[in-house]
């Protein structure tokens, strides 16, 4: 006896193009300052709380919270012009 189980993963296309996004968000990463960098990979890769990250670069939590803000719009920024996202 078989068991059929449905596939329900992405597909070859999906993967390539799941490749693709994350290429691009790297190399728009690595455009960023050090700053906008380290605090984005703390909070989005990371999973770092505002007072986490604060903690560990030694900088005050606003401050965090501005170079978050300034590096998403900076990276979204990138990876429009790029072309590789659309708004």
């Amino acid at each position: 006896m078989q068991n059929d189980v449905p596939d329900t993963g992405p597909g070859p296309y999906e993967q390539l193009l799941q490749r693709e996004r994350q290429e691009a968000v790297r190399r728009a990463m690595a455009r960023l300052s050090p700053e906008h960098q380290a605090v984005l990979a703390l909070r989005e890769a990371g999973g770092l709380s505002y007072e986490e990250i604060a903690s560990v670069l030694r900088i005050e939590e606003g401050t965090v919270k501005s170079r978050i803000a300034r590096a998403r719009v900076q990276l979204r920024n990138l990876l429009l012009s790029d072309g590789t996202f659309l708004a």
